[in-house]
């Protein structure tokens, strides 16, 4: 029995040793598509109140400062309101990140006659495989997409100027 643990020392030395004689490498992972600071993103994601005020009506969701691609490839973003794939319902699809994007809830139908509309921004690094329906929420091989969600709250009332 002693010459058992005698053994199990021994293994255990010269495992030790061997781990501080050979370092571990170490690896830098390279940032592989898009990093998106969700603390940066306004209105933060997740709830939101709007009012069908005159004064009030407008909520800018804006994403400009929270998207970066470190591949430096061009960056693409487009706005939907209440997603409907057999409808397509791109509403706004310019695919510059910098533009903040007004959604007006006295102009917007959805907003109009629903209690809660679901804004989405569809962020790529490559374009989408279509302009319309679910290619526009796709990209092409080798492409990232991530998603970022609000649910608009709308308030009771009906205040909203020239209706």
């Amino acid at each position: 029995m002693a010459s058992i643990l005698a053994l199990a020392c021994v293994l255990l030395w010269s495992a030790g040793t061997m781990l501080s004689a050979c370092p571990v490498p170490q690896f830098e992972i390279e940032p592989n598509g898009l990093v998106i600071d969700e603390a940066l993103v306004t209105p933060p994601l997740g709830l939101v109140t709007a009012s069908r005020q005159c004064a009030a009506s407008t909520v800018s969701f804006d994403i400009s400062a929270a998207v970066d691609d470190p591949e430096g490839d061009r960056v693409f973003v487009f706005w939907y309101v209440n997603y409907d794939p057999d409808l397509g319902g791109i509403f706004q699809g310019n695919g510059d990140p910098s533009v903040a994007f007004p959604f007006d809830v006295c102009l917007e139908p959805a907003a109009q006659t629903d209690d809660t509309v679901l804004i989405e921004a569809v962020i790529m690094d490559r374009p989408p495989v279509r302009l319309d329906g679910p290619g526009a929420r796709q990209t092409t091989e080798d492409g990232n997409v991530r998603i970022l969600y609000w649910v608009v709250e709308i308030a009771e009332g009906d205040a909203c100027c020239g209706g």
